[in-house]
C-alpha cells in the first residue's frame, strides 16, 4: 500500500480542493525538491522533460451532459469529481458516456507515468552521466526513487512506470464495469472491479458472481483507480510474462493472450472476452489519442538554461583532477548476486532491460522443459552473467585507458596501477597496452553471444554446459586446467572441453578466445560495426560447420527476437562507488 499512497498522492496532489466547473489547476509530477536534484545535471533535454506540466480541468458531473464529449485524437484533461452511472442508457449512448469519462483520465495518468519513465530511463542510458560526480548524483537520485516507490531494484521501478495501451485499459474497465453501468462503478469510481483486501480502507460491499458478496475498494476519483489499476498490473507475480512481452509490444491483441492469469477463474475465457470486445468496438482507434498539447505547459532553454546555472553554480559537474578521475574509475564496481540453481524456478525472471547481475554458480539441465520455457530460462539464466562480463571488461578497459593517458603525458603511475596493467596484458595475451584497448578488451553485441551460447548448449541441453559451466563448447588443451572430457573424439583422440566457476567465468573465457583465435576478420569488423546480423558472417571459423554455422545463428537471433538484448544493461542499483 505505500507505492499506492505515495503514487496517489503525488498525482492527485493538483485535484484535491477542485470541485467547481472548469476550474483548472496546473500540476507536475516531480516535488519541488525533485526537481532542483534534477536541476544539478547539466543536461538540458533531461530537465525539459521533468518540468512539462499539465493544465487540468476539473468538472463536477451531475448529469451526462456535464461530460465533455471526445471530438478528436487531441484530449483535453479532464478530471471529473465522480463517476456518472451508464446503467440505465441505451447501449450506443453508454459506450460513448463511458468513454468520454474514462479516456480523458486514462490518458493523464499515463502521461504521468510515461514522463517519469523517460526522465529515468533518460538518466540510465545518458553514458555521459555515468563518470565522477554525475554517477554519484545519478545512483542518489535512482535511491530517492526507489523508496518512493518502495521498489527493490530501478528493473522494478521501471516496470512500476510502465502503461500499456489505452484500448486494453478501456476493454478491462469495461468488460469488469459492464460498460460504467456497475455499483462499484458510479459509487467507488471502481471500474477495475478491484477487490478490497485492507478492512481498514475505504470499500463498499456488492454481490459477487457466486451470490455471495465481495468487499471492492472505494476512491476518491477515477485517477486513484486508474493508478491502483496499473500497481496491480505492475506488481502481481502472476502477470510477470505481461510485463516481459510488454517491453517488446505495444499490440493489444498479442498482449491479451497474457492477460489470462488477471482472472485466476476465467483464463482464456477472459482474454478472449477482451479480443472480441475491442474488436467489436474498434477500441485500438484510441491507442493515438493523446492529451491535447495546447495543455501541456513546456519551459523554453533559456528557461531552463537559467534553472541549471542557479543550481550547479556551486556544484559544478567536473572532477578536479586526473588522479580523482581514475580513482572514481578504480573504485566503480558490481555487487554481484552470486545464486546456485536446483529447480527451473530458482532461476530469476529478467523482466525488465536493467537486468540483476544474478550470476549463477551451477546449472540445471533445461531439456525436459517446453521449448518455449526452455528458451525463456536459458536466456534467463545466462544474460545477466553476459552483462555482468561486458561491465567487468568496460571497466577494465576503461581504467587502462586512463592509466594510458597519464603514462603518455609522463605523470607518475602507482604501483597498483602499473600492476593492473601487467595483469590484464597476461591475462588477454596483449604485446602492448594499445593492443590491450583497441583489440582485445572489446566487448560483442549481446545477441550474438546469446545465439552462439544457445547453439552451442542445445538451449542449456547439453551435458559440457550442465556439469562444466561451459557456455561456448571451448575446448581443453591443457591437463592442468580443470575440464571433462567431452563423449565425441577426433580422429581417436579423445577431447576436453574447459570447466568454469560460473557462467560468468566462461563467458569472460570466449571473450579471450576470440580475441586470440584465427578470427582477425571477426576483430576488424567489430571495430568498424556492431551490427550483430553483419558480424556474425565473420565468425565461420568458430565451428566446423562454416557457413552453415551462421547461417544458423542468424536463424537463432531472428526466431529469438535477440537482437532486443542488445539494448539491456545491469541495473544500476548494484552498481557502486566504494
Amino acid at each position: 500500500m505505500r507505492y499506492l499512497k505515495l503514487f496517489s498522492l503525488m498525482i492527485l496532489t493538483a485535484l484535491i480542493s477542485c470541485s467547481d466547473n472548469d476550474k483548472k489547476a496546473t500540476y507536475q509530477s516531480y516535488t519541488k525538491d525533485e526537481l532542483q536534484f534534477i536541476a544539478k545535471f547539466d543536461h538540458q533535454l533531461l530537465n525539459q522533460m521533468a518540468r512539462k506540466t499539465l493544465s487540468l480541468e476539473h468538472k463536477t458531473v451531475e448529469t451526462y451532459a456535464d461530460i465533455k464529449p471526445i471530438e478528436n485524437k487531441q484530449v483535453r484533461p479532464v478530471v471529473y469529481n465522480q463517476l456518472l452511472s451508464t446503467k440505465y442508457m441505451k447501449k450506443d449512448h453508454q459506450q460513448e458516456v463511458f468513454i468520454a469519462q474514462m479516456l480523458p483520465q486514462i490518458l493523464i495518468t499515463k502521461y504521468y507515468m510515461d514522463q517519469q519513465r523517460r526522465v529515468l530511463e533518460m538518466l540510465l542510458r545518458d553514458d555521459t552521466l555515468d563518470k565522477g560526480e554525475a554517477f554519484d548524483r545519478k545512483q542518489e537520485f535512482i535511491e530517492q526513487q526507489l523508496e518512493k516507490y518502495d521498489a527493490d531494484n530501478t528493473g522494478e521501478l521501471v516496470n512500476m512506470l510502465t502503461t500499456h495501451p489505452t484500448s486494453l485499459i478501456l476493454a478491462q474497465a469495461a468488460v469488469e464495469s459492464n460498460w460504467g453501468s456497475t455499483i462499484s462503478y458510479a459509487e467507488a469510481n471502481n471500474p477495475f472491479h478491484i477487490i478490497s483486501t485492507n478492512e481498514t480502507e475505504p470499500s463498499i460491499e456488492t454481490f459477487a458472481k457466486d451470490s455471495g458478496t465481495v468487499s471492492l475498494k472505494k476512491y476518491q476519483d477515477l485517477p486513484a483507480a486508474i493508478t491502483d489499476y496499473f500497481r496491480n498490473i505492475n506488481r502481481a507475480g502472476r502477470l510477470s510474462n505481461f510485463r516481459e512481452h510488454r517491453q517488446n509490444t505495444s499490440d493489444p491483441f498479442e498482449l491479451i493472450q497474457h492477460l489470462d492469469a488477471y482472472t485466476q477463474k476465467n483464463g482464456q475465457r477472459y482474454t478472449r472476452l477482451l479480443e472480441n470486445l475491442i474488436r467489436r468496438n474498434n477500441l485500438t482507434r484510441y491507442d493515438s489519442y493523446e492529451i491535447d498539447s495546447s495543455f501541456v505547459n513546456i519551459l523554453t532553454r533559456e528557461e531552463i538554461a537559467d534553472i541549471i546555472k542557479e543550481e550547479t553554480d556551486q556544484e559544478k559537474n567536473i572532477v578536479s583532477t586526473e588522479a580523482q578521475r581514475i580513482k572514481k574509475i578504480q573504485s566503480k564496481s558490481v555487487d554481484i548476486q552470486y545464486k546456485s540453481v536446483g529447480s527451473p524456478e530458482d532461476i530469476e525472471n529478467v523482466e525488465s532491460r536493467y537486468v540483476v547481475p544474478n550470476v549463477y554458480t551451477n546449472v540445471i539441465d533445461l531439456k525436459y522443459l517446453p521449448l518455449e520455457e526452455k528458451k525463456e530460462k536459458f536466456i534467463d539464466l545466462l544474460l545477466p552473467s553476459v552483462l555482468t562480463a561486458a561491465h567487468g571488461i568496460e571497466q577494465a578497459r576503461e581504467r587502462i585507458a586512463a592509466i594510458h593517458e597519464r603514462m603518455q603525458q609522463d605523470k607518475p603511475i602507482p604501483k597498483e596501477d602499473s600492476l593492473f596493467v601487467q595483469k590484464q596484458l597476461e591475462a588477454w595475451e596483449a604485446n602492448d597496452i594499445e593492443q590491450l584497448l583497441n583489440e582485445k578488451l572489446i566487448t560483442r553485441p549481446h545477441s550474438v553471444m546469446l545465439a552462439q551460447a544457445a547453439l552451442e548448449t542445445g538451449w542449456g541441453s547439453s551435458r559440457f554446459f550442465v556439469a562444466a559451466n561451459n557456455t561456448f563448447g571451448v575446448w581443453s588443451f591443457d591437463s592442468n586446467e580443470s575440464r571433462i572430457q567431452a563423449q565425441e573424439t577426433r580422429d581417436g583422440t579423445p577431447v576436453y572441453v574447459k570447466k568454469y566457476d560460473n557462467l560468468s567465468a566462461s563467458i569472460i573465457d570466449y571473450y579471450k578466445v576470440i580475441s586470440n583465435g584465427p578470427y582477425d576478420e571477426y576483430r576488424e569488423a567489430r571495430k568498424r560495426t556492431d551490427d550483430p546480423y553483419e558480424l556474425v558472417e565473420y565468425l565461420f571459423r568458430y565451428s566446423e560447420l562454416g557457413q552453415e554455422y551462421i547461417n544458423r545463428l542468424k536463424t537463432v537471433m531472428r526466431k529469438a527476437d535477440m537482437r532486443r538484448y542488445d539494448d539491456y544493461q545491469l541495473d544500476p542499483t548494484y552498481i557502486q562507488i566504494n
